[in-house]
C-alpha cells in the first residue's frame, strides 16, 4: 500500500495501524504537495499534453516519491510477482483493405496502440480525423471508430460542427461499421 497525501507526522501511526489490522505491507506515501498535484476531471485525470510543465511536475513527484517511498521494498516485491501470462493475438490470414477513420483530438484521445496496430496488421488503413475541426468524415471509408475521451467537455463545440453531425449520421445510416465507446 502507498499512502497519498498523508502528513509525515501521522505516516508513522497510519502505516502502524494499516499493517496490524489489515496484515497488508505499507511502502510509504506522497504529501500533500500543492504545487505539483495533477489535475483532474469528473472521469479521470487531464491528458499529458493538456499540463504545460508535466516534467516538472513529475521531476518533483520522482524527488518526493525518492524521499518517503521504500523503492526497494517494491522492486523486491515486484521480483516475487509470478510471469504474466498471455497470449500475443495474431491477424487474420486473410487481411481485409479499408480505409477506418479514426476520430482523434482533444475531445477522442484514448485508444489503445494495440488495437490500431491489430486493425493496421488485419490490413486497414487508419485515417484521422478530428470532429472538433474538421467538417466532413474522410473520403472513401469503411468503417469508423469513435474513441473515448471526453467528449462531455467539448459538448458545445462538438454540437456545433452541423456539417460532421451530419456526415457521422449519413455513415452510420447507411449501415457503415461503426465503434463508440
Amino acid at each position: 500500500v502507498l499512502l497519498n497525501r498523508v502528513s509525515p507526522m501521522l505516516y508513522p501511526e497510519l502505516k502502524a495501524i494499516i499493517e496490524q489490522e489489515c496484515r497488508v505491507s505499507v511502502a510509504g506515501f506522497l504529501p500533500s504537495m500543492e504545487n505539483d498535484s495533477l489535475a483532474s476531471r469528473h472521469l479521470g485525470l487531464v491528458t499529458a499534453d493538456e499540463v504545460a510543465d508535466i516534467q516538472k511536475k513529475l521531476d518533483m513527484l520522482a524527488a518526493q516519491a525518492e524521499k518517503t517511498i521504500d523503492l526497494d521494498f517494491l522492486l523486491q516485491l515486484a521480483k516475487r510477482a509470478a510471469p504474466l501470462e498471455y497470449r500475443v493475438p495474431t491477424p487474420p490470414e486473410t487481411r481485409y483493405p479499408a480505409r477506418i477513420a479514426i476520430a482523434r483530438d482533444r475531445a477522442f484521445c484514448f485508444y489503445y496502440p494495440d488495437t490500431l496496430r491489430l486493425l493496421e496488421d488485419a490490413g486497414a488503413e487508419l485515417v484521422e480525423f478530428s470532429p472538433l475541426a474538421d467538417h466532413h468524415l474522410p473520403e472513401n471509408i469503411a468503417g469508423l471508430y469513435l474513441g473515448g475521451g471526453y467528449p462531455e467537455v467539448y459538448a458545445p463545440q462538438l454540437s456545433q460542427n452541423h456539417t460532421m453531425l451530419a456526415s457521422i449520421r449519413q455513415a452510420i445510416g447507411s449501415g457503415m461499421p461503426t465503434i463508440a465507446e
